[in-house]
């Protein structure tokens, strides 16, 4: 088991260990780490009539990442974690401002074609803007169920964000406290405990056991084919609306002409449907074939040899002419 002790600075030690010279009413931040056992942090105070005062950090940590994605995990430490949080969460929400902005480039279309629809003179002109009208709404409602899709991604990141806080921000159980005589308690790394992890959040579940990069990889690997898949979605109720509108235009044609050239639109039309239809099933696989690979990896990664669930911590005041500070064994 590591101790590390941070104030003004970071000492750390293994267990049995004793931090001496720690100074009365000023707050400590304690770190335990112990392979195949869950990382827990906590703040305490030793005061001045030796009694030693726990104190979570969880609902503060809370608090920045519920401002700000990632700030709960820099306030932790996790500078690594933070900036990739942070990053993650800008990316789609510049991808979401995009979207939205597609569907009010969209929307503006539509209305425009409306305008058109009042003002024409003649009913000629007035059904075929009244065609093309229809063909915007339809474009209309994909981009803004486009631009609905990336915001829910965006939610997804900002629920992971917090899920994260907490996990960083547990502290260890107190089970006994007895002036400096305290009793805690780490939980064990746990198989069920990741793959839920990165059953909701992939790459969660390898950071939980202690796998950042690989973590990373997942976490960035799905981010990406997420938004690729919605666009894919996207692109294809497009082209299904243009197939549909040049199907409509052919039963519309009165000259040989026009059935040429309907027909020759629907060719086009149809190509376009079938291979965005084959790109947008391809990133169903590739990403359903992911998030499974993340559950997998996490359930085969985790440590199923440490020997007990919970392993427990005793800090002890030790005094002496020469030596005076917190004992910690294991």
């Amino acid at each position: 088991m590591t101790i590390y002790l941070r104030s003004l600075a970071t000492i750390s030690s293994s267990t049995p260990a004793t931090f001496c010279s720690l100074e009365p009413d000023r707050p400590y931040l304690l770190t335990m780490k112990k392979s195949g056992y869950e990382t827990r942090t906590t703040r305490f105070i030793w005061t001045s009539d030796r009694q030693l005062k726990f104190m979570s950090r969880r609902p503060r940590h809370l608090l920045y990442s519920l401002l700000m994605p990632g700030w709960g995990q820099a306030a932790e430490g996790e500078h690594i974690r933070s900036l990739e949080t942070f990053a993650g969460f800008g990316t789609a929400a510049v991808l979401w401002h995009r979207a939205y902005r597609d569907y009010e480039d969209e929307k503006d279309s539509y209305n425009y074609l409306g305008r058109m629809v009042e003002n024409s003179i003649t009913e000629s002109r007035r059904n075929k803007y009244a065609d093309l009208q229809r063909l915007s709404a339809r474009l209309v409602n994909a981009q803004r169920k486009f631009s609905l899709e990336v915001a829910v991604l965006g939610g997804w990141l900002y629920l992971g964000n917090l899920a994260e806080t907490m996990g960083l921000s547990a502290p260890p159980k107190v089970v006994s406290v007895r002036g400096t005589d305290v009793g805690l308690e780490v939980p064990a790394r746990s198989r069920t405990r990741a793959v839920f992890r990165s059953f909701f959040f992939p790459g969660l579940g390898q950071k939980y056991l202690g796998k950042s990069f690989k973590g990373f990889v997942y976490y960035s690997s799905f981010i990406a084919g997420a938004y690729l898949t919605l666009n894919a979605r996207r692109d294809y109720e497009i082209a299904a609306v243009g197939y549909e509108t040049a199907v409509t235009r052919l039963s519309e044609a009165r000259t040989l002409s026009d059935v040429r050239r309907a027909r020759s639109e629907i060719d086009l039309t149809y190509e376009n449907l079938r291979d965005t239809e084959k790109t947008r099933n391809a990133f169903y696989v590739v990403l359903g074939s992911l998030w499974a690979l993340n559950i997998l990896d996490a359930a085969v990664s985790a440590d199923a040899s440490v020997p007990d669930n919970r392993v427990g911590f005793e800090t002890s005041y030790h005094g002496s002419e020469f030596r005076m500070g917190l004992r910690f064994g294991i």
